[in-house]
């Protein structure tokens, strides 16, 4: 009975390894890390202001910001200090791709121009706590449009 036992527990240890090769994200979902560049960028510099690995965010890639990772130790990452714990500060505005591909009236003119008279999307977080009597905290994105003269920089990997 020990021999069946031990074959059976080794076929399933083989079973969930093939398993786990052939998708890899089965075993454990590793969360995406982004943040907030802690300098600011003239809007013609936005596209490269991300270190290394990381890319200037869409709305789309940040519209979930609890299923992500904030970089709060991060060097390159803003802080507001304070109270601000381990996730990303609040009301601070950063520029973000619309994913908007035919609108160059909200995006710093697809990225080329740092006029204060052109116009970039901005992206701040928000937090509603509610009643005193509330379990729950919501978190709010907002946007707006910044002039191209600078702004901090939402990144994603």
């Amino acid at each position: 009975m020990k021999i069946r036992n031990i074959i059976a527990t080794l076929f399933l240890v083989i079973l969930c390894a093939g398993f786990v090769s052939i998708f890899p994200g089965a075993a454990s979902a590793q969360q995406q890390n982004y943040y907030l560049t802690k300098n600011l960028f003239l809007g013609n510099k936005a596209l490269t202001a991300c270190a290394s690995g990381y890319h200037m965010a869409s709305f789309a890639e940040l519209s979930a910001p609890g299923t992500l990772h904030y970089l709060s130790g991060s060097p390159v990452a803003y802080h507001q200090g304070g109270d601000e714990g381990e996730g990303p500060p609040l009301f601070t505005v950063g520029y973000i791709r619309t994913g908007d591909g035919n609108n160059s009236l909200t995006n710093c003119n697809d990225w080329t121009t740092s006029s204060a008279s052109v116009y970039g999307t901005g992206l701040w977080l928000d937090i509603s706590l509610g009643s005193a009597y509330a379990a729950s905290l919501q978190v709010y994105i907002y946007s707006g449009y910044y002039n191209c003269s600078g702004a901090r920089v939402w990144c994603i990997e």
